[in-house]
């Protein structure tokens, strides 16, 4: 089964990575599956490790390459998808400096309110097409800047799922 010209999608959801083969037509080949862990630290907290996305990535990949057995040279096309709204800082060097807060964290419930206060809920949704949320992004950088100091000084970027990977 040598063609080159593969596809290899990559989607990291909030339970793990879905990895699914396609051959130049866009046919599907094979597809495996890696799981990853959410970790809840209190309530209405939810995070996961970046290194365990990679892991994923890496695990996922090799079950799908052998099981369709395709050599892996074939690949002609990487593409990635992922969970968004979460927030992941990094350092200079792309080395995360926490764990990954996901979407579903609501933490940052009161850092939103301001936002939404500050710029003017109608601003907001104007320039987002969204209402102001604790799930989004923005609030949860708002929440280590305001939580985790050291951290936020160090970070040189908020990175999502796909982009870390």
């Amino acid at each position: 089964m040598s063609e080159k010209g593969y596809i290899l999608a990559h989607d990291l959801g909030t339970t793990g990575n879905k990895a699914s083969l396609f051959d130049s037509q866009g046919h599907l080949v094979k597809s495996a599956f890696a799981g990853y862990e959410t970790t809840y630290p209190h309530a209405g907290w939810a995070e996961q490790d970046a290194e365990a996305w990679w892991q994923a990535v890496c695990d996922s990949t090799r079950a799908l390459l052998e099981q369709s057995e395709v050599p892996a040279g074939d690949i002609a096309v990487l593409s990635a998808s992922g969970q968004m709204m979460g927030c992941l800082p990094v350092d200079g060097q792309g080395t995360p400096l926490r764990r990954a807060i996901i979407w579903a964290d609501q933490r940052a419930t009161r850092q939103a309110e301001q936002l939404g206060v500050a710029c003017g809920e109608p601003e907001v949704y104007r320039l987002t097409g969204h209402r102001a949320s604790a799930a989004y992004s923005g609030p949860k950088m708002l929440w280590i800047r305001e939580h985790e100091g050291e951290i936020y000084r160090q970070t040189a970027r908020f990175l999502q799922a796909k982009d870390y990977v």
